[in-house]
C-alpha cells in the first residue's frame, strides 16, 4: 500500500480540553491521513485515560466510561487557522 508523506499540517491555538482549560495549546492537524498500529493506540489510551502523577499518585485525565475527554466542544471564537 502506498502511503502520501506530508510534511505539511494545520494549526491553532486552543486550550486544554480538561481542566484548568488554561489557553496555552497549540494544535497540530496534519493534511493527510497518518496510520497508526493497534498498540500504538492502546498505548496513548493508556497514557491519556490512566496516566497518574508519581508524586501525588492522582489520575491526571478527568474521563468518562466513554474513554472521552470531560470537556464539551466550545465555540471557535476568533481562532485563526493556519497551514504550515
Amino acid at each position: 500500500m502506498y502511503q502520501t508523506k506530508s510534511w505539511h499540517f494545520y494549526g491553532y491555538r486552543g486550550t486544554l480540553m480538561e481542566p484548568p482549560c488554561s489557553q496555552i495549546v497549540e494544535y497540530r492537524v496534519f493534511d493527510t491521513p497518518v496510520t497508526m498500529s493497534r498498540g500504538q493506540l492502546e498505548d496513548m489510551k493508556r497514557i491519556l485515560f490512566t496516566h497518574q502523577d508519581p508524586q501525588t499518585c492522582r489520575y491526571t485525565s478527568v474521563h468518562n466510561k466513554f474513554e472521552s475527554v470531560a470537556r464539551p466542544l466550545q465555540p471557535s471564537g476568533r481562532s485563526r487557522i493556519h497551514r504550515c
